[in-house]
């Protein structure tokens, strides 16, 4: 079972879906597979809410091809090891569950004393300062800080951006000169759901299934370092897509 339907959610459900259909049925026949459920539940009514409204329903589909049992509006409320406890009494057995609903900042702003948003984010100024603290920058899941009305995502892209401005905040600083406002340059957004199976909005145009998950692998291909690990990394692709040949390993009691 799967807590959260995010990003890492619906990736991590599909990459399971795919994994007990494809690999695992290879690699040990003496499992019975049939009787194994991939289940993700999500709080909201939507999937990756942060993302367009046919991105949020084209992965709900995709999921649901891979034979992943998708609950929304569904909260879960306890769980103990055994059985998942949801809002309205039920229960679902389980012995299994991955919780990916979301992050919250570092314990480390709890003692700054300052005003504090969702998530244990601290509110930030544009220029990514403490207010009232003009010496101290706060960047990445830590700061709270909204564009256009809405809070910026808790994204590696959002930190490495903000990382970046606030280098070049603290030199102007130190060289006396004005500090810019930070504005977040959104590359896009994808996520992928297992082979041939993605959502992606490029450039403000939005694609999904095996055109997206095409990109997904162009686009990842391309920011490895190195010539050589990209050769590397693209062989052992092909010979995974082709060959369903994933490395499966059980430890076991026996």
């Amino acid at each position: 079972m799967i807590v959260g339907g995010g990003p890492t959610g619906v990736e991590t459900a599909g990459a399971l879906g795919e994994l007990i259909s494809h690999v695992m049925v290879k690699d040990f026949p003496q499992l019975d597979v049939k009787d194994t459920r991939v289940i993700l539940l999500e709080a909201a009514a939507d999937l990756i809410a942060s993302y367009p409204d046919e991105l949020r329903k084209a992965t709900f589909k995709l999921l649901r091809r891979k034979n992943v049992d998708v609950r929304l509006n569904t909260k879960m409320e306890n769980y103990n090891g055994q059985h998942v406890t949801i809002a309205d009494g039920s229960q679902i057995e389980t012995h299994t569950l991955i919780w990916t609903a979301g992050i919250k900042a570092t314990e480390i702003v709890d003692g700054l004393g300052v005003d504090k948003a969702s998530g244990g984010r601290v509110r930030v100024e544009p220029t990514l300062q403490l207010p009232g603290r003009p010496e101290a920058f706060v960047i990445g899941d830590a700061a709270f800080l909204a564009e256009n009305g809405l809070p910026l995502p808790m994204l590696s892209t959002v930190a490495i951006q903000q990382g970046k401005s606030a280098a070049q905040n603290i030199r102007r600083m130190i060289n006396g000169k004005f500090l810019i406002p930070f504005h977040y340059k959104d590359p896009g957004l994808l996520a992928t759901i297992g082979r041939n199976a993605a959502v992606a909005r490029i450039f403000g145009i939005s694609f999904s299934g095996f055109i997206a998950w095409v990109i997904w692998v162009f686009l990842h291909i391309y920011r490895i370092i190195g010539f050589r690990n990209r050769i590397v990394v693209m062989f052992n692709w092909m010979w995974d897509y082709f060959f369903y040949d994933n490395q499966v390993r059980l430890i076991t009691k026996e």
